[in-house]
């Protein structure tokens, strides 16, 4: 399973270059989606987006940039 730590890492070198390498383009949502069916909680929430603010309390990051994520992988 993958680490929050781990999460955070990749979040901070994949994000802010995801429009620009294609390789953070990539891994950006590969890490999302191997983690967001892991997380405590994750699964049994019924709010769509209670849940997503419980992932990125959980892991560290910034709701917004999550939701931006999110918004082009409507799977997460």
């Amino acid at each position: 399973m993958i680490t929050d730590e781990q999460i955070r890492h990749a979040w901070a070198a994949y994000y802010p270059k995801r429009r620009s390498e294609t390789e953070s383009a990539l891994n950006l949502p590969a890490t999302l989606r191997a983690s967001c069916p892991t997380r405590a909680g994750f699964k049994h929430r019924r709010d769509r987006g209670e849940s997503n603010n419980h992932l990125c309390f959980t892991i560290g990051i910034p709701k917004s940039e999550f939701e931006e994520v999110r918004n082009d992988l409507p799977e997460l």
